[in-house]
């Protein structure tokens, strides 16, 4: 009976983690897609439409809107974002506006109103306080692990 080297053992093993973990992503790229395109992610944030604004506006004078396109947005500063805001119990206190949804007149009278300088790109949390905007933040990959420091100094403010 002939030996087999252990090279051809170890060899096996690295082919059987690297089949292992391409599965996982795989899967988990997956899952992300379906969820995007089920409308599955930020599901525990109100939805508000860009009509709707001005009256939630009136009623509530402090809030805070996460605006992102549901389909060209950053899937990773979402589910980040969408982490922070179960962690601390944040969901009542921030409503959801998707830009996908969204006519350019309304759009452009919505930043005209709120004299918004420039345009309101995907994942941008919109701070109001009294009723007027306050604060403008576009998270990114870097900076959204601080959105539960932008909450609390808004809430502090």
């Amino acid at each position: 009976m002939r030996k087999i080297p252990v090279k051809n053992y170890a060899i096996a093993v690295v082919i059987m983690i690297i089949t292992i973990l391409a599965t996982f992503i795989s899967a988990s790229i997956y899952l992300d897609n379906v969820n995007v395109f089920n409308k599955e992610y930020l599901k525990n944030l109100s939805e508000i439409k860009i009509d709707e604004i001005d009256n939630y506006i009136i009623e509530a004078h402090d809030i805070m809107i996460y605006a992102t396109d549901s389909e060209s947005t950053n899937k990773y500063v979402d589910r980040e974002f969408e982490k922070i805001i179960n962690k601390y119990n944040l969901s009542q206190d921030i409503v959801y506006l998707n830009l996908n949804e969204i006519d350019d007149t309304l759009y452009k009278e919505f930043i005209k109103k709120y004299n918004i300088n420039g345009e309101i790109n995907s994942n941008t949390l919109l701070i109001f306080k009294d009723g007027t905007l306050s604060k403008i933040i576009n998270l990114n990959e870097r900076n959204v692990e601080l959105t539960n420091k932008y909450i609390n100094n808004f809430y502090g403010e």
